[in-house]
């Protein structure tokens, strides 16, 4: 969520406003070829933070590399590429070049104070808009433990979003609520998210439903868990539907017997489970995916013993395999 996040107003942030140490320090006033070359590597530039958005959006990782590799090579002191391809690299496991760019964001003005800057410039720019007010709160919240700040910011994207804003928005602020202590209003907040049926239900339930019992309402809490409860069913009836079509369709796939299963042995349906591991012994003899789901149904059901040989015969299994 941070790229994403963080991302959303970059192309923004390029438009050209002055923070301190930007000034010439010669004061001359540029010509008006090197006026056009850095109105063209600006547009460049921009055209490449656009890509590098569209890139996140589609989860292409090698995409925003390449772009922001390219951005950096245009312009070496945007200290936002930087930021934002650390984070990349950080998820793609490169931890060196990860901290590589960490380092150079000390020199290129990244510190906490340029970007809250910067941010604050954003929002200066396009008082009206709430997306640069939500990336300020999100630097405050996470670069500089700002509570404060942050839920000052987050109060000000709702505003501007006509009184609800993004699950995103909500769920962070009942978070920091929380931190404060004001454990009604960050109900309030996962009320908001599920109201949304935005995709977030489950974490908001989940949160609300402990909230509830700290303060008391043993009652609601309990009403939120149920609901829980109702949602992880209908998820394995889900799955469970899913993994049949496609058994039926293709009768010998092991992958699909197995993964459905791990689903009637989660829901307790151990008899459906230990149907679909002899299967699976029976279609792969030489396989370990029978004998692991075998060896959940035995531990659920007790027998230990069972449980153990199924385990072993895993291990020797899967080690002749690999």
């Amino acid at each position: 969520m941070w790229i994403v996040a963080v991302c959303a107003v970059l192309v923004s942030i390029q438009s050209g406003f002055v923070s301190p140490g930007d000034t010439q320090e010669s004061g001359t006033p540029p010509s008006q070829g090197q006026a056009k070359n850095a109105i063209r590597s600006a547009e460049e530039v921009s055209a490449k933070w656009k890509t590098a958005s569209e890139c996140i959006v589609a989860g292409d990782r090698d995409c925003i590399l390449e772009n922001l590799d390219q951005i950096i090579e245009e312009d070496p002191e945007a200290w936002e590429a930087y930021a934002l391809r650390a984070r990349v690299r950080d998820e793609t496991g490169d931890w060196v070049g990860a901290e590589s760019d960490r380092r150079t964001l000390a020199g290129v003005g990244g510190t906490y104070t340029a970007v809250d800057y910067r941010l604050s410039k954003a929002i200066d720019l396009n008082p009206t808009d709430p997306d640069p007010v939500w990336q300020r709160a999100v630097h405050r919240w996470q670069a500089g433990n700002d509570v404060v700040g942050a839920l000052s910011d987050l109060d000000l994207v709702i505003v501007l979003s006509d009184g609800v804003a993004s699950k995103e928005v909500h769920m962070m602020r009942a978070k920091l609520l929380e931190v404060q202590g004001d454990y009604d209003g960050a109900i309030l907040d996962y009320s908001t998210v599920i109201e949304l049926k935005s995709g977030y239900e489950t974490t908001a339930l989940t949160e609300r439903a402990r909230l509830l019992g700290l303060v008391g309402r043993s009652v609601d809490a309990e009403r939120d868990l149920e609901i829980l409860a109702e949602i992880d069913q209908a998820m394995h009836d889900d799955r469970i539907i899913e993994a049949s079509k496609r058994i039926e369709a293709h009768p010998e796939d092991i992958m699909s017997l197995y993964m459905r299963g791990m689903e009637y042995a989660d829901r307790d349906d151990l008899g459906a489970a230990l149907r679909d591991a002899e299967t699976i012994m029976r279609l792969d003899p030489e396989g370990w995916l029978g004998y692991s789901l075998r060896s959940k149904v035995r531990r659920k059901t007790g027998d230990i013993s069972g449980y153990r040989e199924d385990r072993a015969m895993v291990r020797e299994l899967s080690g002749k395999q690999n």
